[in-house]
């Protein structure tokens, strides 16, 4: 790599190769597996993204396991959010998909899982709970930016979030979508 920060090779007898990460793992499959591995391997990134997000915020808000939660002004829960609201999109739009169905070029999750219900017999509170939630949160693009299209502050009515249960629904629904575990 050449002290680059991006490239299209790697010398696996560089000891440059040691310190890098391959974007996508999928880049070094056959030809005939790329495109099969390709999607899935977007899909579960970005759920690892969200359990890793979610692991590091929890440590940082209760070290050593404190039962008081730490106030920080660094809180990583917006990108966790957002992560976790992607995942769901991805996996949502895949599951539409592979059933055949198309699904609107929107990023409305409880369109998506209304379009998904319409198909598949899914009844579940805490799904419905986690959907909308993440939808009013991101409102006006909240989980985005800290202001809306229109220049409104994004301050938002939700003052604390369960991480833990958040991450595990997701993760369940996503597997639930397209099967398997992460």
């Amino acid at each position: 790599m050449d002290g680059k920060l991006f490239s299209d090779h790697i010398d696996l007898s560089s000891k440059e190769c040691y310190e890098c990460d391959f974007l996508m793992i999928s880049s070094l499959y056959k030809e005939e597996l790329k495109d099969q591995e390709l999607e899935q391997e977007y899909l579960r990134s970005y759920l690892r993204a969200a359990k890793d997000l979610q692991a590091i915020n929890y440590r940082r808000s209760h070290p050593n396991n404190m039962p008081a939660m730490l106030i920080r002004k660094d809180q990583i829960c917006i990108p966790f959010l957002f992560l976790c609201k992607h995942t769901l999109e991805l996996a949502m739009k895949y599951k539409l998909k592979t059933i055949g169905a198309g699904y609107p070029a929107k990023h409305s999750l409880e369109k998506l899982w209304a379009q998904l219900k319409s198909h598949l017999e899914i009844d579940n509170a805490q799904y419905e709970e986690l959907i909308k939630g993440l939808d009013k949160l991101d409102e006006n693009y909240a989980l985005r930016y800290s202001e809306s299209k229109s220049g409104d502050k994004n301050k938002g009515e939700v003052i604390t979030i369960h991480t833990q249960r958040i991450m595990a629904t997701t993760e369940e629904l996503f597997n639930l979508l397209i099967g398997g575990k992460d």
